[in-house]
């Protein structure tokens, strides 16, 4: 029997002439309040593309507030703030033109006018003041909801632990670290379950407080500071002992962009990696088209002309297709990528279905199973 694996298809419009539009994103993001008296209000920024940028207050309201509120684990809103009431940010300007419905566990999830496309200056910058304070004293918040991040990976769910506390982000230490408590944070992070790499991954020593040590989660907390610990900053270990974690990542493992003459396919080291595969055996239909890592991700960058592509006309859209195939051992991987083109110059990207066949089929299936 041959497995199968569902990759949430993602379907991203792109105009090629620059006009507006609106999307939604499935992409869960990291955010942070700047400038504020504590870490639950300030200027809203959101990391993306590993760069901080702020949101335009075009549109913001109540709901886009609850939304960053929520995703801090910062409580209900007070109030949202427009003209850059904590300061201008600098750098770029992510987001315009929110339309949370107030239900989302992530802004990224919210309706918006595109990535870094807005009409703003940093005097417009979106704010937020939410109900939750971090505690002043050594005991956990009785919240037991500590925002925490992963720190020197390639994308925001695999990196070294930091756990936000006191108005200040430390690490934690890796004595007893162990699966239940990678789950915690991968679920946390909304990264999906935690990987195990073929070999360790270095993603640097931390700086300043190390806050958690001898951690004990039973894998069913939602926080990490939900669960036992030696006490805030007790412990005996030095920032070589840092906590890390590499999550699956959910749907974030492979991406898929469309440009006007070739398709770019980003695949996570870490789901590499964990797969068991390296560069070498990844490739497109033509097996000279292999994967190059840039980083710890591996990127197949596939013509449209070349590279085994295919191209159908139907009258309405032009359709390009290639597939990424994997080989190890008695196993092959399948995932046809599309992209399509409308008569309105729109690319849409979409991932077929990835799956798992057993070497004998292996032929079959490369001889222009499309």
């Amino acid at each position: 029997m041959w497995q199968a694996v569902l990759i949430t298809p993602r379907k991203v419009q792109q105009k090629l002439n620059g006009t507006p539009y609106w999307r939604f994103s499935t992409d869960a993001t990291t955010l942070r309040l700047v400038g504020g008296s504590h870490h639950c209000e300030g200027r809203v920024e959101i990391l993306y593309n590993g760069t901080w940028g702020t949101v335009c207050d075009d549109l913001w309201s109540f709901n886009d507030a609850q939304v960053a509120c929520r995703q801090l684990g910062c409580g209900a809103v007070v109030a949202c703030p427009h003209r850059a009431r904590f300061g201008q940010g600098n750098g770029p300007i992510w987001m315009d033109n929110m339309l949370c419905s107030g239900n989302e566990t992530n802004l990224s999830h919210c309706q918006h006018s595109g990535w870094e496309n807005h009409d703003c200056h940093h005097n417009e910058d979106a704010s937020v003041i939410c109900q939750g304070v971090l505690e002043t004293t050594t005991a956990a918040p009785s919240s037991s909801q500590l925002p925490v991040r992963l720190v020197g990976g390639e994308d925001r769910c695999e990196g070294r632990v930091e756990v936000f506390y006191r108005g200040s982000w430390g690490t934690v230490c890796d004595d007893f670290w162990d699966n239940n408590d990678a789950q915690v944070v991968c679920r946390q992070l909304d990264c999906g379950s935690p990987m195990t790499a073929a070999s360790p991954v270095d993603f640097g020593q931390g700086r300043g407080s190390i806050w958690m040590d001898n951690v004990f989660c039973n894998g069913s907390e939602t926080h990490l500071s939900q669960c036992r610990h030696n006490g805030w900053g007790t412990h005996n270990c030095v920032h070589d002992e840092d906590a890390t974690v590499l999550c699956d990542g959910q749907d974030e493992n492979i991406a898929l962009s469309c440009q006007k003459d070739h398709m770019e396919i980003s695949i996570r080291g870490a789901y590499v990696d964990h797969l068991g595969y390296t560069g070498y055996n990844i490739h497109l239909n033509d097996q000279s088209c292999v994967g190059q890592r840039l980083g710890r991700n591996l990127h197949l960058q596939t013509p449209l002309n070349s590279c085994g592509t295919t191209s159908e006309n139907n009258g309405h859209e032009v359709v390009h297709k290639n597939i990424v195939w994997a080989r190890k051992e008695h196993r092959i991987i399948r995932l046809p990528v599309h992209c399509v083109c409308d008569g309105q110059g729109v690319m849409n990207a979409v991932l077929g279905l990835l799956t798992e066949y057993p070497s004998p089929n292996m032929m079959e299936y490369m001889l222009g199973r499309n």
